[in-house]
């Protein structure tokens, strides 16, 4: 699915947590005509919340900007501050202009400003508001193997919390591009890291870019999670394929079925079969429920205090710098 537009603007990688964002930037900021920025700009979205649309307080959002644990080294306080010392208020747009200018400035030329978060899949609106004709790629992973890894990563959260991310994340993605005049691209995690290059290419076509095989050598430092909270670094060098299928066999019965019921429909966008298991074991009612209302609960719960600490910036009536 894909929309044209004639002057493209900044590359957003977005889709649901560990489904293989990371992976993707690594291979294209490869790209000769690429330019990567580092880690996730998840000030974004803190400035949003904070701020709003216009900005007010400029030093203020400097502050929280310059101390943000994903700020790049690249760049100073000091050397954002000089780039905004004019301004008294600036739109949230301006701000991100003066920033990526800034951080871009010595690499630029003639290359594409690729940026990765994936929770701004659930925020294209207001990307698509701040930045200049912005293109989407949405990585998609199959939502059984995408659980597992979420829960490995974060056991505290529940298979029907992480298959409703998963759900409310390409739901999110789909509708805004049901509605947008920006170039929107879909590519399925499991064919990057099985046909990479064809893949890659297909990508890049849409992009207007010619490929480069340099994309397909990288190295990527990154963690693999397993049960009860190990882990351990790993270096990649070529895309991984073994962890696609660790969901068969890492995952009870029970959980697949819980999966599949959230997201069955939502699979069947990108003929994700369902898993054909004798006998295969479906969760009590019970369990279905206490898992609903357990994600109900701490849903609204989550949205009550986001929406409180929202009110709380904006009125000044708490600290906008952390």
């Amino acid at each position: 699915m894909t929309h044209t537009q004639k002057t493209p603007g900044p590359i957003f990688i977005v889709g649901c947590q560990r489904s293989g964002t990371t992976l993707l930037r690594t291979m294209l900021g490869k790209h000769p005509s690429i330019l990567e920025h580092p880690d996730e700009p998840q000030f974004i979205l803190g400035l949003y919340q904070r701020f709003g649309f216009n900005i007010r307080d400029v030093r203020e959002a400097i502050e929280y900007t310059a101390q943000h644990p994903y700020f790049p080294k690249s760049i100073s306080r000091e050397a954002l501050e000089s780039a905004l010392r004019p301004f008294q208020t600036i739109s949230l747009a301006d701000f991100m202009h003066a920033y990526l200018s800034l951080w871009s400035r010595d690499s630029i030329a003639g290359k594409r400003i690729l940026l990765k978060h994936p929770h701004l899949v659930f925020s294209l609106d207001l990307i698509e508001r701040v930045f200049q004709n912005p293109i989407i790629i949405h990585i998609v992973r199959d939502p059984r193997a995408n659980v597992l890894s979420q829960r490995l990563r974060w056991p505290q959260f529940s298979i029907w919390e992480c298959a409703m991310l998963w759900r409310n994340a390409v739901r999110s993605a789909r509708r805004w591009a049901g509605r947008t005049d920006q170039l929107y691209l879909e590519l399925k995690y499991e064919d990057l890291v099985h046909q990479p290059k064809p893949s890659l290419e297909k990508l890049i076509s849409a992009l207007d870019l010619p490929f480069s095989p340099g994309m397909l050598v990288f190295k990527q430092e990154t963690t693999q999670y397993f049960r009860a909270g190990a882990s351990r670094q790993v270096t990649l060098t070529s895309p991984d394929p073994t962890r696609n299928h660790r969901w068969r066999e890492m995952l009870h019965a029970e959980d697949i079925h819980l999966i599949e019921l959230c997201c069955q429909r939502e699979m069947g966008w990108w003929e994700y079969p369902l898993f054909k298991q004798g006998g295969k074991a479906k969760p009590p009612t019970s369990r279905v429920m206490a898992e609903m209302a357990m994600y109900l609960y701490k849903n609204n719960g989550r949205k009550a205090l986001a929406q409180a600490r929202k009110f709380g910036w904006r009125a000044g009536l708490i600290s906008r710098k952390r």
